[in-house]
Order: C-alpha cells, then sequence, then structure tokens
C-alpha cells in the first residue's frame, strides 16, 4: 500500500472511531431524554392537582428535577472579532434571562482585549454592549478578517490530504461565520 493510501486509512479509521463515539453519546443522551420525559409526566400531573396532600411531592419533585438539570455557564469572549456574533447571540438567549440587563454578569463574560473595550463603562449595560458592537459587530470587520485568512491560504500540493482537509476546515469556517452574519441582518 502506499504512504498516500495509508495516511487516508488512518484518516477514516480515526474518524470511524470518533463516529462511534459519537453515536453511543448519542444513545446515552437518548436515554436520559426517555427518563427525563418519565420524571416531566409525573411533575406534570402533581401540579396539575391542588391537593395539599401533594405539596410535599411537589416539593421533592422540584428539588429532584432542578438537581438534574447543570445551570448554563455564561459565554466567555476574548475579544475575536470572528466570535463575537455567536457571543452576543448566546449572552442575549441564555444569560439576560436569569440576570437581565446586569453589568456586573456582562462584565464576567470578558477576558483580554474585551475586558479592555468595556474598562470605565463596566457599569453601564448598554454602554458596554454599544462598544462592544462598534469594536466587534460591524460586517464590514468581519468581511475583512475573513478575506485575509483566505488570501493567506496555500497553495496544497497534490497528495497533501491532510493540508487538503485543512484548507476545506478553514473555507467553511469562513463560509459559516458569513452565513451567520448574514442571517442575523434578516
Amino acid at each position: 500500500m502506499s504512504v498516500d493510501a495509508d495516511n487516508i486509512k488512518k484518516e477514516y479509521s480515526r474518524e470511524y472511531r470518533g463516529t462511534v463515539v459519537v453515536e453511543n453519546i448519542l444513545q446515552d443522551l437518548e436515554t436520559a431524554y426517555t427518563e427525563l420525559e418519565a420524571i416531566h409526566e409525573v411533575y406534570l400531573e402533581t401540579f396539575d392537582s391542588e391537593s395539599e396532600d401533594d405539596k410535599p411531592k411537589i416539593n421533592e419533585l422540584n428539588h429532584d428535577l432542578t438537581g438534574m438539570v447543570k445551570k448554563l455557564e455564561a459565554p466567555i469572549f476574548a475579544g475575536s472579532i470572528r466570535d463575537y456574533p455567536s457571543f452576543k447571540v448566546n449572552y442575549e438567549r441564555h444569560m439576560l434571562s436569569s440576570y437581565g440587563k446586569d453589568p456586573y454578569a456582562l462584565k464576567q463574560c470578558f477576558n483580554g482585549e474585551a475586558l479592555t473595550v468595556v474598562k470605565g463603562v463596566d457599569n453601564d449595560f448598554e454602554e458596554m454592549f454599544r462598544r462592544l458592537d462598534m469594536k466587534y459587530g460591524r460586517a464590514e470587520k468581519l468581511v475583512d478578517q475573513i478575506l485575509n485568512e483566505l488570501k493567506r491560504l496555500k497553495k496544497v500540493q497534490e497528495g497533501d490530504n491532510i493540508k487538503f482537509i485543512s484548507v476545506v476546515e478553514t473555507v467553511e469556517k469562513c463560509w459559516l461565520d458569513l452565513k451567520r452574519r448574514t442571517s442575523k441582518q434578516r
């Protein structure tokens, strides 16, 4: 077998093992989801009851369900233009409902350059997002960064499958970032 065929076989084998792991995780998630649905049914039936006798059971079920759900961790943003659109969407979807427009909660999501950008206005939620939008949320800056990354790509030598895969992944990431940006604007 040639070296290229060996490399392709190794790459396929690695991808196949990864697929098996993902399938096992999916099966575990499906089992956990089925169990959660069963508990949820009991929970709903209990809440439909207005009997005082059910109050202790309601409290117990509520405690059990609360313990089963892991609290979401806050999204982190360090100052990458490419990461900002997804950070903002994740923050608005998952954090606003819990913390509202608390500037302290928002500030805890930042490190590095992003923390420097909001320094001095870190007690004003709206102003922090305004500054972040100006620095990281402008479409032209995102497009420029993506174009620069695409321009830096080197020609792939024929038979260099690993480098080819890397180039394809880079192009795909650029396309997905642009797609996310354009779908957000609609």
